[in-house]
């Protein structure tokens, strides 16, 4: 999915962006929050007003969607770790049902996927340090990604992503060494 058209003519300003969330995500976790809800606002915003036709509405849905998701996110930000991490584990369980063959009841389908859920959101909750520094260094990288692909050749694609696989890791290790040196954000 490219999100430049999104941004008209803005989209090198998700080079700093991506910057300021692969660099400082972690110690400015609330403001990285923030600043990825109104990018997924903005995001989910422009896929409805390219639906419907409407370049105005996808703006101004997409600030007003981004606006309540990076508040929302801001102010619940240990909730905001336990939901994706029981929508990942009732996925997951279904997953291993489904792959795995698994005949069981319909009562011991439901109870593998909610213990699953549970488990998974308690981890998300307890690991979360480490996942909020691999989120904002994915989606640093993803923005910088986005931004700056189209200038690589066209036959790059080929080794192209190991230089973003490379950034994903320093943007890990700069911020693994900054959690050292920083109190808790959450």
């Amino acid at each position: 999915m490219n999100i430049i058209p999104t941004f008209s003519g803005y989209g090198w300003l998700l080079v700093p962006v991506g910057l300021f969330l692969g660099l400082l995500g972690y110690r400015v976790y609330r403001v990285s929050l923030l600043l990825i809800g109104v990018l997924a606002g903005l995001v989910l915003g422009s896929w409805v007003g390219s639906r419907t036709g409407n370049n105005q509405l996808y703006l101004v849905l997409g600030l007003v969607i981004g606006a309540i998701l990076g508040l929302v996110s801001y102010f619940l930000a240990r909730f905001s770790f336990f939901i994706p991490g029981m929508v990942g584990g009732f996925v997951l369980s279904s997953f291993i049902i489904e792959q795995g063959g698994l005949d069981l009841k319909a009562n011991g389908e439901i109870i593998l996927m909610l213990t699953t859920s549970l488990v998974t959101g308690m981890l998300t909750v307890l690991l979360y340090r480490t996942l909020v520094i691999l989120f904002t260094s994915i989606v640093g990288s993803f923005l910088i990604y986005q931004t700056t692909i189209h200038y690589f050749p066209r036959n790059a694609d080929n080794w192209s992503w190991i230089l973003y696989v490379i950034l994903l890791l320093v943007f890990v290790i700069v911020q693994m060494i900054g959690r050292r040196h920083h109190s808790d954000p959450v």
